[in-house]
C-alpha cells in the first residue's frame, strides 16, 4: 500500500494545520481517504494563511499532529508533490520509508507547462477539477498526476520507486532565474544558496557533488 499525503502547514518551517491521505493500492485504486483539520500547537503565519485559508480558530480545538498519526502504520510509503517538504512537515511524528515525488516525475517526464507547480499541472493537463491548497483536493490531483505520468513513461509505480530511491545527477537546472543552464554554469554563489533550502533529493546530490569538484 502507498499513502498519497498532503499537508497545508502553519508556515515554511513547521506546523501542520491540515493533513490528507489516500491509501491506495498498486494499482493506484483508493483503500481509504482521509482528511482532517490539525492543531500545529504555534500561531499561523500570516503568508501560510494567505494561501489555504485556515485560521487559528479553525484549529483550537483538532487534533494535534502526533494524535492523527496513530491512525496511520509506524512507517508509510509516501506518494507527495515536494516529497521533501512534506516528509519535514509531517517528522518526527509519521515515517516515512520510501518517498515518491510527483513534482521531480513531473519536471522530467512533463514539457511544455508554465511551471510544474500543482495547479498549474491540473489545469493545463486538464486533470479532475479540485480545490486548490487544501490537503484533500490536493492528493486527489497528485493521484491524478501521478496516473497521467505512468500513462506517458509507460512505467508502473512501482518501478518509479525504485529508480528515485538511487540519486541523480541533473545536467541542468530544471526551473528558476537559470531554467535550462547547465549546472555547471550556474553560478557558485546560487548554488550554494539553493543547497540550503528545502530542496528535492536530486537537485541537493547535485548540487553537492558539484561542490567536491
Amino acid at each position: 500500500m502507498y499513502y498519497v499525503l498532503d499537508t497545508e502547514s502553519a508556515s515554511l518551517s513547521g506546523g501542520v494545520v491540515e493533513l490528507g491521505w489516500l491509501r491506495v493500492d498498486s494499482q493506484l485504486n483508493i483503500v481509504e481517504e482521509f482528511v482532517s483539520r490539525c492543531n500545529p500547537q504555534r500561531k499561523i503565519d500570516a503568508g501560510a494563511y494567505a494561501v489555504h485559508g485556515i485560521s487559528d480558530e479553525d484549529v483550537a480545538s483538532a487534533p494535534t499532529l502526533a494524535e492523527l498519526a496513530k491512525r496511520l502504520p509506524e512507517q508509510i510509503d509516501m506518494i507527495a508533490h515536494s516529497a521533501t517538504f512534506d516528509a519535514r512537515m509531517i517528522s518526527p511524528h509519521i515515517s516515512v520509508g520510501r518517498s515518491l515525488c510527483t513534482l521531480a516525475l513531473s519536471r522530467t517526464h512533463i514539457k511544455g507547462t508554465s511551471n510544474h507547480k500543482l495547479p498549474t499541472l491540473r489545469t493545463e493537463l486538464n486533470l479532475p477539477e479540485q480545490k486548490d491548497h487544501s490537503a484533500l483536493g490536493d492528493v486527489h490531483t497528485t493521484l491524478a498526476l501521478l496516473k497521467h505520468i505512468i500513462a506517458i513513461t509507460g512505467i508502473d509505480v512501482e518501478t518509479h520507486f525504485k529508480r528515485l530511491q538511487a540519486p541523480r545527477m541533473l545536467s541542468k537546472m530544471l526551473f528558476g532565474k537559470y531554467k535550462g543552464v547547465a549546472m555547471l554554469d550556474v553560478p557558485a554563489d546560487y548554488r550554494k544558496w539553493l543547497a540550503s533550502q528545502d530542496i528535492e533529493r536530486d537537485l541537493k546530490y547535485t548540487l553537492e557533488r558539484l561542490d567536491t569538484l
